[in-house]
């Protein structure tokens, strides 16, 4: 059921919002998303997601827009 969800659900995000960035050719902030490895391991901020606690992962906080980490930068 998790696998499902992700890949229905958050994905289909990662590869329209965050990949250009993100990916496997540029990595903002030391940031890569393009793999469960790279995501748990995050960036120049540290993790980017904590398994299990969603409300804790700043990667949600960032798509959700809140705190000052806002993504992607040009709109919701």
């Amino acid at each position: 059921a998790d696998a499902a969800f992700f890949e229905a659900k958050v994905r289909p995000v990662l590869v329209k919002h965050c990949a250009e960035c993100h990916g496997e050719k540029k990595q903002k902030g030391g940031l890569r998303l393009d793999s469960r490895a790279a995501a748990l391991a995050g960036g120049d901020l540290g993790p980017s997601v904590v398994p299990g606690r969603p409300d804790d992962s700043p990667l949600v906080k960032a798509v959700r827009y809140h705190d000052d980490l806002q993504m992607p930068p040009k709109g919701k």
